[in-house]
Order: structure tokens, then sequence, then C-alpha cells
């Protein structure tokens, strides 16, 4: 009969129990029992009979961020078109600026074609009367899935959070131009720097 060789290292005899995570004393799975104590669940798991958001950050999966300046996104079929190009390319998060739409509400939901889902905040219109500006985001099916919330911080600024340990934050931004207002240029940065150090960790922008 074939003799069976553990090559698995022994937790050294001397090593206290409440110890025995320590790197100097092997992990808790060196520990002789059938069931190891301290497992961490995986992602979206959960008692039984219990639901839980997913993770928007898995080893096991690939994911696309992306960041695109539109142009405009007034036009259902530009809408499409950017629909399209996130299915093709897997991505699952795009930030937007300058979708240039104008809206009476802070946020606006749009469910889009293939599961996508449109968040904006409303542009404003320059000294002209034309829509200018405007930041928002495009979700695949699968954030939209993870989405925590979705905050208004200014026109130019929007934060996104998504499930996670810890969370995922996701700051849209568009700046000002070189020829803006000094005044403007400095409350966006402010604003800009406020809201990151918050989430300075868990943060892309």
């Amino acid at each position: 009969m074939a003799k069976t060789i553990n090559t698995r290292v022994k937790v050294p005899a001397n090593c206290p129990a409440e110890e025995a995570t320590s790197p100097l004393c092997g992990e808790r799975d060196d520990v002789a029992t059938s069931k190891p104590y301290g497992r961490v669940p995986i992602d979206g798991g959960g008692s039984k009979g219990k639901t839980s958001l997913s993770s928007f950050l898995k080893c096991k999966r690939a994911v696309n961020i992306a960041t695109m300046n539109t142009r405009t996104l007034r036009s259902p079929h530009k809408q499409i078109e950017l629909c399209a190009l996130a299915q093709d390319y897997k991505i699952d998060v795009i930030g937007i600026q300058e979708h240039r739409t104008v809206h009476d509400d802070q946020l606006q939901y749009e469910n889009l074609i293939e599961g996508f889902q449109l968040i904006t905040s409303s542009a404003w219109r320059n000294s002209m009367g034309a829509a200018v500006g405007g930041v928002g985001v495009l979700l695949s099916n699968f954030a939209r899935k993870v989405l925590v919330s979705v905050c208004y911080i200014s026109p130019r600024i929007l934060k996104v959070t998504l499930n996670g340990n810890p969370q995922t934050t996701i700051i849209v931004t568009y700046s000002p131009t070189n020829v803006a207002d000094e005044d403007d240029v400095t409350d966006f940065y402010n604003q800009l720097t406020k809201a990151t150090r918050k989430y300075l960790h868990t943060t892309f922008s």
C-alpha cells in the first residue's frame, strides 16, 4: 500500500492558540481540526436564507473602468452607440463628461439597452443659452446590481459607490478649462480635494 506523505508544516508546539494566525506560527488551517476557524465567506455569501450584494472587485473577474468625454448624449442613437461600445469592450463603468443634457432633477436615471443604466447630473447653460458640461456614469447590468449609491457633489463632480469589502468609490469629474473664471477653478479643486480625501483608500477618479 502506498504511503501517504503529509507535506504540511505543523504549528510549533509552543505556539499559543490565540497566536495561531501569526505569520510566524503558521495559518489557522495548520491547526489540527476538521473545521478551521476564520474562513472568509465568498463574495455575496452569507448565512443560508440570506442574500446580500455581490462585490464589485473580485479576484476571479476582470473589471474594466473607463472615462469618456462624449461631447453630447442628448440623442438616443448616441446613447445606443455608447452602450454598444461598452458591451464590445466589456466595460462595466464609464465615467462621462459633457453629456450636455439639461434636466430638472439633481440626478436622472435612464434605463438603456442590454441592461445598461445611465445616471447623470444636469448640464448647465452658458451665456448664449447653449447646454454645456454635465457629468454622469454608465453602468453595466453587473455594476447596477452592486450599486450602493450615487451622490451629487457639484455640477462637475459625481460620486459613485459600489459594494465590496471595502466598498469601491469612483469619482467622476469634469474640470474647468483654462479660460474658466479663477474662482470657479478654485471651488472645483477644493471640492475635489475634500471628496478624494474622505474616500482616499477606496477611490478611483
